[in-house]
């Protein structure tokens, strides 16, 4: 009775200003006495619990909140498990034994738990994790698997009963491993919770994380997608004409975001632009993989016109691909042929496809159904929770809906506080392939596709609006069509094309031209000579309705 009545009391205080101040630390350790899992150290005057969250935790309470978050407090009450320690207060004896009886810990030798001594961060996280169902969860390095699934970042400099009560609280709102059950939920289930209690800790929301809707997706996590803009030199950066265009995402409020290696790999400058239209320029390169293709980047938070400082970013949460299940409903939001902003929808086709032989890694990507077209590379895939998984990256020409998204493991090892590389002097060692390739003479940016696949000009004419020009097709190879396609997208063209007549489009905004390609066969001497047409215009056409899921050489 005397329980209910505190608990009254707490959520009667919760009303008062002073309440509504109190730390997240006190909030949680209000809410955790409620559903009967923390203990105070003593009373106020009032009857309210002292919860001493400036001390440490000692290892036999931490042995008593254990066992009560894995929701076996009556069974060690109730099993009389002997006690191998001989240091253990009476009231913390029986969690002590069947902590023992289980495994979860051992002693510190010689019939001791060493039960007033501090309980580290590093062994509270472990065995959260392995509350949570990580059984194989490592003591060596737990942050490592408590960041991958939201737990915890990073090492605490101190570790007191507050950091504890943060970390359980965390804990009790995750999924258990292998499962959408909440940790909460399965103490609920498992009667240790009542619901009345969740209800009066404020906490209904922990007991299950729900699913967003695409709407809700789009309005949590659209404003921490950018579109990015890539100049390969200083030149192109006065004339404005960048050479490549993608997305990228944040993952931390000072400005730092991940897209794709092969977005910015030999590039010279980046800016970024936010949903509002703001832009600013990337300041440093944290990391980059290119075999992984993966690019960490944080900007300078002066916004580019004004000078104004950007105190905060809006990020992203990043979750692990040991989270993803095949059949999971998934979510990209990018800037497909530079339409900023765009929400597609899907699921997980498979968690840890392979695609060496077209990616060029040997490491698994995660294989989704949802939308990934030309300007999306960089871009976040999402779980239904708004969590970041994965970068959108590639798509496969040959079949419907097959994109890959590479996923999070390795951003989320790296160090976000690293001073970085300059951007100007991160690529600068890695000259592109394409700086010495032949242009055609009327048009200097605009890459020759005879010098590129091979092929042998059979006849050229200028028109009203551009030039044309026929080669031989003979010659013409997929690989060489392929590497056609590649050195036009370095040069700042995105690609498109056009079903119905059967043409594939490239078009430089920069420039303004348009690049039209397609198979025509002419007549010659009484013989079908099968050729390759490149039309130039000096315009930009239409794209709206083409595809850009579809790549060159795959001609029907």
């Amino acid at each position: 009775m005397k329980r209910k009545l505190i608990c009254l009391l707490l959520l009667l205080l919760t009303l008062t200003p002073a309440a509504q101040a109190a730390s997240p630390a006190v909030r949680g350790a209000n809410a955790l006495y409620t559903l009967g899992l923390l203990d105070g150290v003593g009373q106020h005057s009032d009857g309210s619990p002292i919860y001493a969250l400036d001390r440490s935790l000692t290892r036999q309470e931490a042995v008593v909140l254990l066992v009560r978050l894995l929701g076996q407090e009556q069974e060690a009450l109730s099993a009389q498990y002997p006690n191998p320690f001989t240091d253990t207060a009476p009231w913390a004896a029986p969690y002590a034994a069947l902590a023992a009886q289980k495994g979860y810990l051992q002693g510190i030798g010689g019939g001791l738990l060493g039960a007033q001594a501090p309980m580290t961060e590093q062994a509270w996280l472990t065995m959260l994790l392995r509350a949570l169902g990580y059984s194989n969860a490592s003591y060596d390095d737990p942050w490592t698997q408590a960041k991958a699934i939201g737990l915890a970042e990073a090492p605490a400099e101190g570790f007191t009963r507050a950091g504890a009560v943060t970390l359980s609280m965390t804990a009790l709102g995750l999924p258990m491993n292998g499962s959408s059950d909440t940790l909460l939920y399965r103490l609920v289930q498992a009667d240790a919770v009542t619901e009345q209690e969740v209800r009066q800790a404020g906490m209904t929301d922990a007991l299950s994380r729900r699913p967003l809707s695409a709407r809700e997706i789009s309005a949590r996590c659209a404003s921490a997608v950018v579109f990015l803009q890539m100049y390969a030199n200083e030149t192109d950066l006065e004339t404005d004409s960048p050479c490549a265009t993608a997305s990228g995402f944040f993952i931390a409020a000072d400005g730092v975001l991940l897209t794709n290696y092969h977005a910015v790999g030999r590039t010279m400058f980046a800016f970024a632009t936010t949903i509002d239209g703001s832009r600013y320029q990337v300041r440093d390169v944290l990391f980059a993989d290119q075999e992984r293709d993966v690019a960490v980047l944080r900007l300078n938070p002066a916004e580019l016109g004004t000078g104004e400082i950007t105190a905060s970013f809006p990020c992203l949460p990043m979750r692990s691909a040991q989270t993803v299940a095949n059949g999971d409903i998934v979510y990209a939001i990018g800037s497909p042929l530079g339409l900023t902003n765009s929400i597609s929808d899907g699921i997980v086709a498979n968690r840890s496809r392979l695609a060496e032989q077209a990616t060029g890694s040997p490491d698994p990507y995660i294989q989704v159904t949802a939308a990934i077209s030309s300007g999306s590379s960089g871009g976040v895939l999402l779980n239904e929770f708004g969590e970041a998984i994965g970068i959108t990256t590639a798509t496969f020409a040959y079949g419907q809906n097959l994109n890959l998204a590479v996923p999070l493991d390795l951003a989320m090892s790296v160090d976000l506080s690293a001073a970085g590389t300059p951007y100007e002097e991160a690529f600068e060692a890695e000259p592109s392939p394409y700086a010495d390739i032949a242009m055609y003479e009327a048009y200097p940016d605009v890459p020759d596709f005879g010098a590129l696949v091979g092929a042998d000009l059979r006849s050229s004419a200028e028109t009203e609006d551009g030039a044309v020009y026929l080669y031989d097709a003979a010659a013409a190879s997929e690989d060489a069509l392929a590497e056609y396609y590649q050195a036009m997208e370095a040069w700042g063209f995105t690609y498109h094309f056009n079903r119905e007549q059967l043409q594939m489009v490239f078009v430089s905004q920069a420039l303004g031209l348009s690049v039209l390609g397609q198979e025509v066969s002419i007549d010659l001497e009484g013989q079908q000579i099968r050729c390759y047409q490149i039309r130039i215009l000096e315009s930009i056409v239409d794209t709206t309705a083409l595809r850009s899921d579809l790549f060159p050489w795959a001609l029907p």
